[in-house]
């Protein structure tokens, strides 16, 4: 993305203070949305969910890193996976950074689940991944863009 790492660590963090407090549970909301393209449908749906956030700060970042441990369980009954992991933004070049999200879920609903997450489950979890990367980067990049345009540019 376009900022350079010690304005993306800042922009990562506001992002991340800026997301609702959930009122269900312990943690922030978030909202994950699920292109259906990822199943191969056309057009431009997509399943959105809100989620249940935790976020602890990682305890060793490795070099220009920064970045949270994340986890996420569904609101209410939504028969969705519990996901644990790693939101993280690092240093690519002196103005650029990059968003990386690595973890583990468990599918919901035992063998049912397994099956149908080995089958169209894990594209919809890695289109969710991808779709969350690509709203915070933007999201970062209209900030830097729009708040520091002198360096921006």
């Amino acid at each position: 993305m376009k900022c350079p790492f010690v304005r993306a660590i800042a922009y990562f963090d506001r992002y991340l203070e800026s997301l609702p407090v959930s009122e269900r549970g312990q943690g922030r909301e978030l909202r994950l949305r699920a292109p259906l393209a990822a199943l191969g449908l056309p057009g431009e749906l997509a399943l959105d969910r809100d989620v249940v956030t935790s976020f602890e700060p990682l305890t060793e970042p490795r070099g220009l890193e920064h970045g949270v441990s994340i986890g996420w369980k569904p609101e209410g009954t939504a028969a969705l996976p519990v996901f644990r992991g790693t939101l993280r933004v690092t240093a690519a070049t002196p103005k650029s950074s990059l968003l990386s999200l690595e973890g583990d879920y468990e599918p919901p609903l035992g063998a049912v689940g397994k099956a149908f997450d080995a089958t169209v489950g894990r594209r919809i979890a890695e289109s969710t991944g991808d779709e969350l990367l690509k709203m915070l980067a933007e999201w970062i990049e209209t900030k830097y863009a729009t708040e520091e345009p002198h360096i921006s540019r």
